[in-house]
């Protein structure tokens, strides 16, 4: 079952949730589970390698399984994961050097360029990493506009409606290109991402809706929907509180922390009964919980 289900995205982040609570915990027997699921990953990687038929785009999930690698090597020291995170990096890396004049689905884009970024930083991978930083670029001078925020770009140039996912997954690859460069420039743009989302897509009762309040091709307010659970990429309001408590790291400012806290709280009576499509926004919620004891 597992084998199988490794083509969605989702397990992948329920795998993610594995290992950041066995890192969070310090405990060996979590670890051993987290492995047991690393394990499927790191057997998979020749098959993922290769665009097949899968139920999620297939570069969506083998970015997921790259972000797993690499925190099992880092975690674990165990080179067979380390070996299989290069084997993906150079197929993502592959995907992202297409055409100038494609289509950019800018959230999927952005979530396996700062998947890239991330395994690159934890496995060495210089190359990889600049790779990802020009397709960030390129990324950013197609479909972001400061002060506007970011939009899928057509075949044509015409730009699509304003989407949470869209803010929120690139201003995540932008604090990943931070964190690798220290370039100011980045965090400026995942500054100005996280305002726009603040500005016009935050519900007053809590969270983000998915499509900008400020976008006249907008649904309705009561017809706008609030995604925080795991699909073809994580969840918005989900990653989106993982940016706000990146930031809070990044810039000192209490404030991103208090943002994140308060979305995840605007979710907090739903995930109970989500299962493995809850893993983005349970691990973003851990990250805000005080450190467990150290086992004895």
């Amino acid at each position: 079952h597992a084998r199988a289900a490794l083509g969605s995205l989702t397990y992948t982040r329920a795998a993610a949730l594995l290992l950041a609570a066995s890192a969070r915990a310090g405990d060996s027997s979590d670890l051993d589970v987290a492995r047991s699921a690393l394990d499927v990953v790191a057997d998979s990687v020749e098959a993922a390698a290769v665009a097949g038929e899968r139920d999620d785009p297939p570069g969506l999930v083998r970015a997921g399984m790259l972000r797993n690698l690499a925190v099992g090597w880092a975690l674990a020291g165990e080179p067979r994961y380390r070996d299989a995170a290069r084997r993906l990096l150079g197929s993502l890396l592959r995907d992202l050097s297409g055409a100038d004049d494609r289509a950019v689905f800018a959230d999927r884009e952005a979530y396996v360029i700062g998947s890239v970024l991330e395994a690159a930083a934890s496995t060495g991978d210089s190359s990889a990493e600049r790779s990802a930083l020009t397709a960030l670029d390129g990324l950013l001078a197609h479909a972001y506009t400061s002060g506007r925020g970011v939009r899928h770009v057509g075949r044509t140039r015409s730009a699509a409606p304003a989407l949470l996912q869209d803010q929120v997954q690139v201003s995540s690859a932008c604090l990943a290109a931070y964190n690798a460069t220290g370039d100011p420039r980045y965090l400026r743009v995942a500054q100005d991402l996280v305002a726009i989302f603040e500005r016009d897509f935050a519900d007053p009762m809590g969270g983000y809706f998915d499509a900008s309040g400020a976008d006249p091709a907008a649904p309705a307010l009561a017809d706008r929907t609030k995604q925080v659970l795991d699909d073809l990429l994580p969840g918005a309001n989900a990653w989106a509180a993982r940016v706000l408590l990146q930031l809070a790291d990044a810039t000192g400012d209490a404030g991103y922390r208090r943002r994140a806290e308060a979305t995840l709280e605007a979710f907090a009576g739903v995930i109970p009964a989500e299962g493995l499509r809850a893993a983005s926004y349970l691990a973003a919620a851990q990250a805000v919980l005080p450190a467990p004891s150290p086992p004895r």
